[in-house]
C-alpha cells in the first residue's frame, strides 16, 4: 500500500491567528519553522513557507505597522522576500510607503523588482495622489526606481502628463540635484 503523502499545512488556517500580538506571530513562525523542520520533500518545504508567510503579509494591519515592521525584521532572508511577495494594498493601505522603504532596507536588490512594482501598481490603483506625494517625498533607492516605473506605467493610462514628467524627474542627471528640484518644484511633484 502506498503511503499518502502529507499535506501541506494551509495558509488560510493561519490567516485568522496572524493579526495577533507579534509574541503570538513568533510563537507561530516558530511552530511553522518547526513544521517545516519535519517536512522531507524540499517543494513541500518551499511550497508551505511560501503560503504561510505570503499568509502573514496579507495579515499586517496599518494601524500596526511599526510592530509588524519590528516583528518581520526579525526573520532571515528568505522570509523577508515571501513576506514582501504576499503584502498587498488591500492589507498595507496608507502605511504602503513605509512597507516599500522597509523593502528597500532590508530586500537584496534582485529582490526588490515585483513586489516593489506590485504594491506600487496597486496602490497607485487606489490612490494615485497619496503613492506620488510618497514617491517625491521618499529618498533615493533601488526601490524608488522600481517604484517610479511601476508608477509611471499606470498613471500614464489616467494622466499621461503626470507619467511623463516623472518620467523625466526619475531620468534627471545624478550630477544635477538642484535642477531635479526645481522641476519637481515648477511641476508640484512635491
Amino acid at each position: 500500500a502506498e503511503v499518502p503523502k502529507k499535506r501541506p499545512v494551509p495558509a488560510t488556517a493561519l490567516v485568522t491567528a496572524i493579526r495577533k500580538s507579534s509574541g503570538q506571530r513568533t510563537a507561530l513562525l516558530g511552530d511553522l519553522r518547526n513544521h517545516l523542520a519535519t517536512l522531507h520533500d524540499p517543494k513541500q518545504v518551499e511550497e508551505v513557507r511560501r503560503e504561510a508567510f505570503e499568509a502573514f503579509a496579507r495579515g499586517v494591519d496599518p494601524g500596526s505597522t511599526d510592530s509588524d515592521i519590528q516583528w518581520i525584521s526579525g526573520g532571515n532572508a528568505l522570509e523577508k522576500a515571501l513576506f514582501a511577495e504576499g503584502l498587498t494594498y488591500s492589507s498595507t493601505g496608507e502605511a504602503s510607503g513605509r512597507w516599500l522603504e522597509w523593502m528597500a532596507l532590508n530586500l537584496n536588490p534582485a529582490q526588490l523588482g515585483q513586489p516593489v512594482a506590485d504594491l506600487m501598481e496597486e496602490w497607485t490603483e487606489a490612490d494615485y495622489q497619496a503613492a506620488g506625494k510618497w514617491l517625491a517625498t521618499t529618498a533615493e533607492s533601488p526601490a524608488k526606481q522600481v517604484a517610479v516605473q511601476a508608477y509611471v506605467e499606470v498613471i500614464a493610462n489616467y494622466e499621461p502628463h503626470v507619467a511623463i514628467q516623472w518620467a523625466i524627474h526619475g531620468n534627471w542627471p545624478l550630477d544635477d540635484p538642484e535642477g531635479k528640484t526645481a522641476f519637481q518644484r515648477a511641476h508640484n511633484m512635491e
